[in-house]
């Protein structure tokens, strides 16, 4: 038992051993984790997968792995695990990254509209103030 993976689910080493591991397997993963693991017995080495598994704690971790066949055919050789939510900073970060360009971009925006209504705003009223009214009712500069 890797002891990474018991830190990472929160179980000790007989805690996992003591149960069949699809028990720690989300219900609506097991039936492609069960496929991926007859696909390892007939000697097909896995690449990518990804699948929850539950917590001590009764959470939910999504775990992406590599498998190869061992040898012997008789157990399954796991050679990483990574938690999901480190697989998809990257991108989330490019994302927000793009997010906060398109916002500054908007506020500029946003803030040279409101220079010119101000500036308008103020040409508007100094114009108020020249203007009188004539005797033949007409306004006039």
């Amino acid at each position: 038992m890797n002891p990474a993976f018991q830190q990472t689910l929160g179980y000790s080493a007989e805690e996992m051993l003591a149960r069949p591991f699809i028990d720690f397997v989300h219900p609506d993963d097991r039936a492609a984790t069960l496929a991926e693991v007859e696909k390892l017995r007939r000697g097909k080495q896995t690449l990518q997968f990804e699948n929850r598994y539950q917590c001590q704690d009764g959470s939910w971790k999504w775990l992406s792995w590599k498998a190869q066949p061992s040898r012997k055919r008789t157990a399954l050789r796991h050679c990483s695990r990574y938690d999901r939510a480190q697989t998809h900073r990257r991108p989330i970060r490019g994302l927000n990254e793009n997010l906060e360009r398109l916002v500054a971009e908007r506020t500029a925006e946003l803030q040279e509209t409101e220079r010119r209504h101000r500036t308008l705003l103020t040409n508007l009223q100094g114009m108020a103030y020249r203007c009188r009214k004539t005797a033949t009712g007409q306004w006039s500069l």
